[in-house]
């Protein structure tokens, strides 16, 4: 006898999902709904690490938008980034100076290994895995540039960390920069956005 051991929805979306996906290709999904009980509507390997590639970059935003809620810094502020890559790996050189606000969209909107970078560079690895634990995303672990496949172990996510990254900030963590955190993440110029009539 089989059992079902999840949803409708998650395995429709599942098998949806993994449709156009080779047969050994690792796949996982969080469905959420923040303002619901239960919060969680579907999930598959939802606690599973994987090496998160750019999503990972989440974690780099959430930290300096704690920081510029906490006073410590501005999105005025100047940041150096090294604008120098040999393929996607920033190579530390080619310096130019850009506001943190610009640094997150370029990270955010472009998926820029050098701003990130200079971001990590910036915090420590260990300051944006700590604002990550405390906001409920305790799986996030950095050990290698992003960007750079350089035979260090790899950085580590759970998709719950992203759901609970999200979570915090949509429970007003971060205060008035919630909206800012969001738009930031935006690449606005490829969405057409209708006024009501």
């Amino acid at each position: 006898m089989l059992r079902q051991n999840d949803n409708d929805l998650a395995i429709a979306t599942n098998n949806s999902m993994r449709a156009g996906l080779s047969l050994g290709a690792t796949s996982g999904l969080l469905l959420r709904r923040f303002d619901s009980s239960p919060a969680t509507l579907a999930g598959v390997k939802e606690s599973s690490s994987f090496e998160p590639a750019s999503l990972m970059k989440t974690a780099h935003h959430l930290t300096a938008m704690q920081r510029v809620f906490n006073g410590t810094q501005s999105l005025s502020d100047p940041i150096t980034v090294l604008t120098g890559l040999n393929g996607s790996c920033p190579t530390g050189t080619g310096p130019v100076t850009r506001t943190l606000e610009t640094v997150l969209r370029n990270m955010m909107e472009q998926s820029s290994n050098t701003d990130t970078w200079a971001l990590q560079a910036s915090y420590g690895a260990g300051l944006i895995e700590n604002t990550c634990t405390a906001a409920g995303a305790a799986g996030i672990d950095l050990n290698h540039i992003l960007g750079c496949l350089c035979g260090s172990p790899r950085n580590q996510a759970r998709l719950i960390d992203f759901a609970a990254i999200h979570e915090y900030v949509a429970d007003g963590n971060i205060g008035d920069f919630e909206e800012e955190f969001h738009s930031l993440m935006l690449n606005l110029s490829l969405i057409h956005i209708s006024e009501p009539t």
